[in-house]
């Protein structure tokens, strides 16, 4: 019997553990790599992402608009082109999820 309430008690913690571990493990490889952006002109860019899974999407910082201009969620492998509609292109960057 006690035996028992030990192997339960130490159950629960390792469960939980390794739960945890396996749901980082899982987030860490929905996330597109490999990603990179590129200035085509003055007021536009393209972004590609291309390895990994998950979604990612281009975001251009546009100095005249708020929000910032974004293209569509996009797995990679795919390519975005994305400018400003009002004002200049700042830079830009991609968003994964």
């Amino acid at each position: 019997m006690r035996n028992q309430k030990w192997v339960q008690r130490l159950a629960l913690p390792v469960v939980a553990a390794l739960g945890a571990v396996m749901l980082t493990t899982t987030t860490a490889e929905a996330v597109p790599s490999k990603c990179s952006t590129s200035r085509v002109d003055k007021d536009t860019f393209t972004g590609t992402c291309r390895s990994g899974t998950g979604t990612w999407r281009l975001r251009v910082d546009c100095d005249k608009a708020e929000p910032d201009s974004f293209s569509s969620w996009l797995k990679p492998g795919k390519t975005a082109s994305e400018g400003c509609w009002w004002g200049k292109a700042r830079g830009a960057s991609i968003e994964v999820r």
